[in-house]
């Protein structure tokens, strides 16, 4: 894998890893307001 290929990969983990987790925020809210 070229340096280019790996850094746009890793990119897209965390890009993919934050939208996780905002999921879970929102779902943590929700929780919270029952």
């Amino acid at each position: 894998m070229s340096f280019l290929e790996k850094k746009s990969w890793q990119n897209n983990q965390k890009r993919i890893l934050a939208s996780e987790q905002q999921h879970l925020d929102v779902f943590r809210l929700a929780q919270q307001l029952h």
